[in-house]
């Protein structure tokens, strides 16, 4: 009963409320279709070269949805780069990257234009562009397997902590479908009894497990997933007991609660592929 509770109170505690996300140094966004208006003080903090206008700039901004790397974040300003251009947008590269005067030799190859919004407008305009893998330190629980080398069906309480990595299929979304491959070790209560122990009256014990599986995201929270692990007991109680299904390999439908991930918005570069 106390482990079933201890569950409960894991997964209560593993739901989170996510609110606005305040802008950071060193995130990635991307515009969300800026109008004219909120592009009034948009600036270009870089000298501008021969031929360069911030006005055809602006221009290109104005109902973009352009990736973009904050560089940091001073005096209520927000001051950020945009992300490569290739592909169809490609002439972009020196409209927007290398609209400015080169300071020294090879420099517009290692440098972009540095562009700035008032943290109000910044944060009206734009969207976080979250990461692309999360690494996630978790906790999970496996209430049913499948005992492979018997094709029988077993039920205990399976409870542990895992790694694992987060591959999210669409950067835009912060909580939408992936996938996330995961490795994991716990401990299981096991219930022995005559048809798969010497023992002669109903006990539990406690085992060691390790599992491997892939984890399918329900929310940022929570989710579910095939597991496949081992469960070993102790020498002693294996001499004991001789437990059949000791060491031997299980398939699993599990759930997990996430408790802690790397920053979901620190990529160091972004591109863009289209307007």
């Amino acid at each position: 009963m106390k482990t079933y509770l201890l569950l409960l109170f894991l997964l209560w505690v593993g739901i989170r409320v996510s609110g606005q996300e305040d802008i950071k140094t060193g995130g990635n966004y991307y515009f969300n279709y800026p109008t004219t208006e909120s592009l009034m003080d948009f600036k270009n903090e870089t000298v501008i070269k021969e031929g360069a206008s911030l006005e055809n700039v602006k221009n290109e901004v104005e109902g973009s949805i352009f990736n973009i790397h904050v560089q940091n974040i001073k005096k209520d300003r927000v001051y950020f780069v945009f992300g490569n251009f290739s592909g169809k947008i490609s002439e972009l590269e020196n409209k927007i990257n290398k609209n400015f005067i080169a300071s020294k030799p090879n420099e517009e190859s290692d440098y972009k234009t540095v562009y700035s919004l008032p943290l109000v407008d910044f944060k009206d305009n734009t969207k976080p562009l979250y990461n692309i893998v999360d690494w996630r330190v978790g906790v999970f629980t496996v209430p049913f397997k499948l005992r492979l080398s018997e094709f029988s069906f077993d039920a205990n309480v399976n409870l542990g902590a895992n790694l694992g990595a987060k591959f999210r299929m669409n950067r835009k979304i912060k909580n939408g479908f992936s996938l996330e491959p995961i490795v994991g070790f716990g401990l299981a209560s096991i219930k022995l009894d005559e048809s798969n122990s010497k023992t002669s009256e109903s006990t539990n014990i406690s085992a060691f497990t390790i599992n491997t599986g892939l984890l399918i995201h329900v929310n940022n929270s929570i989710n579910v997933g095939f597991t496949y692990g081992f469960d070993h007991i102790s020498k002693n109680d294996q001499n004991n007991y001789d437990w059949k299904y000791n060491g031997k390999g299980w398939l699993g439908l599990g759930i997990n609660v996430a408790f802690s991930s790397q920053n979901d918005n620190t990529g160091s570069s972004v591109s863009n592929s289209g307007k």
